[in-house]
Order: structure tokens, then C-alpha cells, then sequence
């Protein structure tokens, strides 16, 4: 048995591992996850709390997770993908445009893990982009995201 903290899900190095045999993921208690020390953890830059049920976490045999009211719960690392300031706005506009039309298609589609990764949010409470990861869309990912019916707060901008 191995404990291990997996960082989609279900999480292909889980998978992977599984060929040395069994493991059990441990979610984080309830009354450990809602304590003040540990929601601070949630609050450190590139952090932010995830809770998810278990039985849509997608894994089968050889895997067991350790719960005690089949809720996941722990702290989920946070990132984008970062250009510079001074790239072209239509570049920009183009390159978000073109990753925006292959969320479902690729991301979502072709691997069972993706649907987990939070390609595609935008909501801060998700993303925490105006928390402590204080980052700004290009303008250009911004006309993109807007332009495909995405709402990108104003401290994003």
C-alpha cells in the first residue's frame, strides 16, 4: 500500500504506480480541512481548497480512497500559462482563441483525468486569480475568453 496525492483525477502517475500494486489515497478529514491552520494552507500562493466526491474521482480497481463521507478534500495546486506583457494582442487573441475551441475536444475528450484539471475556469473562487495569485489575462486572452461567452473578472484584467 502507498499513500500518495494525486493532482488530477483519476491521476495517470496513480495509474502508473498501480503496476507496483495497490494503493490508498487519503483524503484530508473533514474537521482537518475546515480548521483555520489548514485553510491557510489553502490560502498560500498556487493553492487553493478542492473538495470532490469520491465516486467521480474515476478509479477502479487497485484503488482505494480513504474518506470518511466519500468526499476528497485537500489543497489543489494552481497555474496558467504566462506570456509576456508586450506579446501582440492578436497573437495573443489567437492562441487563447485556438486553446478555448479545444477544451472539449482534446482536453476533455481524450484523456478521463482532464475534465479535473479546470481547463477552461475562470471563476476566481476556482482559480484564485485575484486572491493571492494576484495575475492578469493578456488583453488579448481577455477579448478571446469574453469573445467565447467567458466572464473574466474585472481584478483579472
Amino acid at each position: 500500500m502507498s499513500s500518495y496525492l494525486p493532482m488530477s483525477f483519476p491521476d495517470p502517475r496513480v495509474t502508473a504506480a498501480l503496476a507496483s500494486g495497490n494503493m490508498t489515497i487519503f483524503s484530508v478529514s473533514k474537521d482537518v480541512y475546515e480548521s483555520e491552520a489548514f485553510q491557510n494552507v489553502g490560502n498560500l500562493p498556487g493553492t487553493v481548497m478542492f473538495e470532490m466526491a469520491v465516486a467521480d474521482m474515476g478509479y477502479g480497481d487497485g484503488v482505494t480512497i480513504s474518506s470518511e463521507d466519500d468526499m476528497f478534500r485537500g489543497p489543489a495546486t494552481v497555474g496558467a500559462d504566462i506570456v509576456n506583457v508586450d506579446m501582440d494582442f492578436d497573437v495573443a487573441k489567437a492562441l487563447t482563441a485556438a486553446f478555448i475551441e479545444s477544451i472539449e475536444s482534446i482536453y476533455h475528450a481524450k484523456a478521463p483525468f482532464m475534465a479535473s484539471t479546470w481547463h477552461g475556469e475562470t471563476d476566481v473562487a476556482i482559480t484564485d486569480m485575484c486572491g493571492n495569485n494576484p495575475l492578469k489575462y493578456h488583453p488579448g486572452a481577455v477579448a478571446a475568453w469574453e469573445e467565447a461567452g467567458y466572464s473574466i473578472p474585472d481584478c483579472a484584467k
